[in-house]
């Protein structure tokens, strides 16, 4: 599970709402730490939303594709694209880069949106520095949802 979890940890590295973490209940040092959020079976896995403190178990898949799925609908806030007449009013949870790159991409046809998402699609196994790797799953999201905006027009 450990190579896995590192790849998740890679993907959400740059993510503002998401910090994939590993405490080692093993060493003598975490002890404390270990006891006071209740890990007894390792690994023990533990989220934290909505100002959650005490942490709630994991209890999904433990594949890498099952923790990327939870991660991705559970905890992971992505900006969310409005309308190109709501453009400036709905982007929420949108950084000033993402913004930027959706209105550049809207300006696109739906064809050359397609063309970027297979492009960037192709590209989601590399190895590339975690901030890369984020900015490339970010886009993903930012051109399926223009794309599916401008398909949705006809």
């Amino acid at each position: 599970m450990a190579p896995d979890w590192d790849t998740l940890a890679d993907k959400y590295a740059a993510s503002s709402s998401v910090a994939i973490v590993s405490v080692d209940c093993t060493a003598d040092s975490n002890d404390d730490l270990c006891q006071e959020y209740g890990v007894q079976g390792y690994p023990t896995l533990k989220y934290y939303k909505d100002g959650n403190s005490a942490g709630i178990d994991y209890q999904g898949g433990r594949s890498l594709d099952e923790l990327e799925s939870f991660v991705d609908e559970t905890l992971n806030k992505k900006c969310i694209v409005g309308s190109a007449e709501d453009m400036l009013l709905e982007t929420s949870n949108c950084s000033e880069k993402e913004f930027k790159y959706t209105e550049k991409m809207r300006a696109k046809t739906g064809d050359e949106i397609k063309a970027q998402i297979d492009r960037l699609d192709k590209m989601k196994n590399d190895k590339m520095k975690p901030e890369l790797k984020s900015w490339l799953f970010q886009r993903l999201h930012i051109l399926n949802s223009l794309h599916f905006e401008v398909n949705d027009e006809f």
